[in-house]
């Protein structure tokens, strides 16, 4: 009778787990500032409210927003957060709370303006993989652009899309690069219309860090103008991006393509 029992109890815990692996949801959170570029570039909120509110049709998937760097408790809340937003300073113990969160096995995502922060572009680094500097010894550059984009198609976020994208937008390059994760750059340019010196360098666009417990970071250095985010190849890439750093299937928010729109209502 007790060994019965004790069978039951096994398959009780055994069901619960699974009932709670199906069922759990994701959770997403954006994080904007308010606009301090022109019209028509940097939308920070804008991007951070359509991307919440078309996330949140999904299954399994919970997505919300927040004005600036998150609270410790919405960190601990979050399975991804998803930077798209002008940072100029990070305090030691917000830096940490961001690798905490990478050891956690969870991920990060930057995009754009969020690869700047004046006052710790090194520390930065050490999280996102390559960063902008502002330092006189190792100033980053950046400058509008119209290029191809090569994209490495081993990688599981281009997985039949086309080798090569024509981009129209704003690139930095020079960047710095930091010591900690697995640094993967997965998609490169090298535009024409650079000054002369550096036209002939090739410049990191996408890349993707793995961290220490299957922590993983994305990160792209485009996304200034607000029409890149009515591309559907771009789209594509950042859902996928979105995607592995949640350690999901590249394709999982692909869905979401036909319905998402950035142009102001």
């Amino acid at each position: 009778m007790r060994n019965n029992l004790q069978k039951i109890k096994v398959l009780l815990l055994i069901l619960m787990s699974v009932n709670a692996y199906l069922f759990s949801e994701s959770h997403i959170l954006f994080c904007w500032t308010k606009p301090d570029h022109p019209i028509g570039t940097h939308i920070y909120p804008l991007f951070a409210e359509r991307m919440s509110e078309k996330f949140n049709e999904l299954k399994g998937v919970r997505a919300s927003s927040v004005s600036g760097f998150p609270s410790k408790k919405q960190w601990e809340e979050s399975d991804l957060v998803v930077f798209y937003l002008t940072l100029n300073s990070l305090s030691k113990p917000e830096l940490n709370i961001m690798k905490d969160h990478l050891k956690a096995g969870k991920g990060i995502v930057f995009l754009h303006q969020a690869l700047v922060n004046r006052a710790n572009s090194k520390e930065l680094s050490q999280i996102s993989g390559l960063a902008f500097s502002w330092n006189k010894a190792d100033r980053s550059s950046w400058g509008k652009f119209t290029a191809d984009i090569h994209l490495d198609e081993s990688h599981p976020i281009f997985k039949g899309m086309s080798k090569v994208l024509k981009i129209d937008d704003e690139l930095y390059w020079d960047l710095i690069k930091g010591s900690l994760g697995e640094l993967n750059v997965i998609a490169t340019t090298k535009p024409s219309t650079l000054r002369k010196e550096e036209n002939t360098q090739t410049h990191p666009v996408f890349w993707t860090v793995d961290h220490e417990n299957n922590g993983k970071v994305f990160s792209s250095v485009i996304g200034h103008f607000a029409r890149l985010y009515d591309s559907k190849e771009f789209m594509k890439i950042f859902l996928r991006g979105m995607a592995w750093s949640m350690n999901k299937s590249v394709d999982e928010f692909e869905p979401l393509l036909n319905n998402l729109s950035f142009k102001r209502k």
